[in-house]
């Protein structure tokens, strides 16, 4: 959208900004209806870290509610397992102490190797 601005022309830039905001939610909107059911992250897999509870759980549970598949990582085996035991077929959990690359290496192959692929990485 073009317009063209005056010097003092404060309705014009406006209009402007508002056209931009417009255009802006617009598009918001249409990414919104492609996903109907809030699954913006359907086919996606993600490894998050100190998944078992807090922030690392919340994502877990924001992640799976929008269709993509985790595996919840910690040291807190008790909390992870029940934690993806309550997700369902779209969680599991693996012990991961982010302080042992070997740890890593073994945390990424099973995720490959149960979801298929590994796109994020929290």
């Amino acid at each position: 959208m073009s317009t063209k601005v005056t010097s003092g022309s404060s309705a014009t830039r406006s209009a402007s900004s508002a056209g931009a905001a417009t255009s802006t939610s617009s598009a918001a909107m249409k990414a919104l209806e492609a996903h109907p059911n809030g699954a913006r992250l359907g086919g996606k897999v993600a490894l998050i870290t100190g998944g078992a509870r807090g922030m690392g759980a919340s994502f877990a549970k924001a992640m799976v509610a929008q269709g993509a598949s985790v595996m919840i990582t910690d040291v807190r085996d008790d909390a992870g397992n029940q934690l993806a035991r309550s997700l369902g077929k779209q969680a599991a959990y693996r012990r991961l102490d982010v302080t042992h690359r070997d740890d890593w290496k073994s945390a990424v192959q099973e995720t490959i190797r149960t979801f298929g692929k590994m796109n994020v990485l929290v």
